[in-house]
């Protein structure tokens, strides 16, 4: 499993803004617009069926990290990974293979096993996030194409600090 410390990467800061996105298959024109509008984020995660190559739109403005989607074929993206960020482990995936259409047991274990703080995943397409067993469980839904009643696309807002658990805000496209 690819495991990146983003402490050797990011500069040193006492607060971190990461925008937490899934589901866009093929629309980095959205993706685009969600960074011009965040342009105090400071690392991009992507959890799957990113369908079009990430760096297009990602390249110039921040850091970005994506996993591979039941949608993403090309075979550019890993299927996991562990991202370590100022005390915090996050674990990046898809969801599909967790069956996390029905449950999320399954993925809670996978972060508890990975000893992760946070599991970022999507593949539901509908927004949302728990608390399980001390791990924050995070969809941040869909930007393309979102299922839930309400059908508005969204993403997720993560602010990190040291020492206090990350501020979770759901935000529109």
């Amino acid at each position: 499993m690819n495991i990146i410390d983003l402490s050797n990467i990011l500069p040193k800061k006492d607060c971190y803004t990461i925008l937490v996105l899934s589901d866009s298959h093929g629309r980095n024109d959205i993706i685009e617009d969600i960074l011009t509008n965040e342009p105090d984020a400071d690392v991009l995660f992507h959890c799957g069926d990113v369908c079009a190559d990430l760096s297009d739109v990602t390249r110039d403005w921040i850091p970005a990290y994506a996993v591979a989607g039941n949608c993403d074929y090309s075979g550019d993206y890993p299927d996991e990974l562990l991202i370590k960020l100022a005390g915090y482990q996050f674990y990046l995936t898809h969801g599909h293979r967790y069956s996390v259409d029905w449950r999320t047991d399954l993925l809670c274990y996978a972060g508890k096993e990975k000893l992760a703080d946070v599991v970022c995943f999507g593949h539901t397409h509908v927004p949302g996030y728990d608390f399980d067993e001390g791990i924050l469980l995070l969809n941040p839904g869909s930007v393309a194409r979102p299922r839930q009643k309400s059908r508005v696309a969204t993403y997720a807002k993560l602010t990190i600090q040291d020492g206090n658990f990350p501020k979770v805000e759901m935000m529109t496209v």
